[in-house]
């Protein structure tokens, strides 16, 4: 999902709490923070040599010990568009999350409840961007795919 489908379905909705929905199905605590908004650029050299580049937009969270705090759809708002003047509505939106280690999860979809907002978290995964070049095959069995 990227930042002005997330910003369409949000805009048009009365004040709601924001839950965060990992990909275990586990949900993040409500008390959570989002204490970075990045606009993340990334430029790279594939295995095969090709130059790449990607972006998206990053939201860091953070759990403490505020309990008083929830997320809100106008919080989220305001700070999703924390970089307009330069952010494309089209850049993917991913989240950081602290876990044993500093995990990324990109925005799946939007779940809309009575009173809250769920935001479904997917894993992000790696893969071979020049499998020509590698000499794998694309319709790959061995899952690495």
């Amino acid at each position: 999902m990227n930042l002005r489908e997330m910003n369409n379905v949000l805009e048009n909705l009365c004040e709601k709490q924001i839950k965060i929905k990992l990909p275990t199905g586990e949900y993040l605590s409500s008390h959570f923070h989002i204490t970075e908004c990045a606009y993340v650029k990334k430029e790279f050299m594939d295995c095969g040599g090709t130059s790449r580049s990607s972006a998206y937009l990053c939201l860091q969270t953070w759990v403490a010990d505020d309990f008083t705090h929830a997320m809100t759809k106008t919080k989220l708002l305001s700070i999703a568009n924390c970089h307009n003047n330069i952010l494309h509505g089209a850049l993917p939106i991913y989240f950081e999350v602290q876990r044993d280690t500093i995990s990324l999860y990109k925005l799946k979809s939007l779940n809309l409840l009575e009173f809250i907002v769920v935001l479904n978290l997917e894993n992000v995964h790696t893969d071979c961007l020049a499998k020509d070049k590698c000499g794998i095959e694309s319709n790959c069995s061995t899952g690495c795919c």
